[in-house]
């Protein structure tokens, strides 16, 4: 009777339907992962001296 009872409850709440849709969302996550990854750009060498120059300013007029 008690397990009639939380299979019932389990049903209500939807955990069943969301523990049987966990793949697919996971899939879902993961090709939308796959497509924001491909919008990432890493920047170039330039790109990097010229942000750590300006951190490394930053870091020397706030410091002092």
């Amino acid at each position: 009777m008690a397990k009639s009872q939380v299979a019932q409850l389990m049903a209500e709440d939807g955990v069943v339907e969301r523990v049987k849709s966990w793949p697919q969302r996971s899939l879902g996550f993961l090709t939308d992962v796959r497509m924001e990854m491909k919008k990432v750009s890493t920047p170039s060498v330039k790109e990097v001296r010229a942000t750590t120059t300006v951190v490394m300013i930053a870091l020397a007029i706030f410091g002092g």
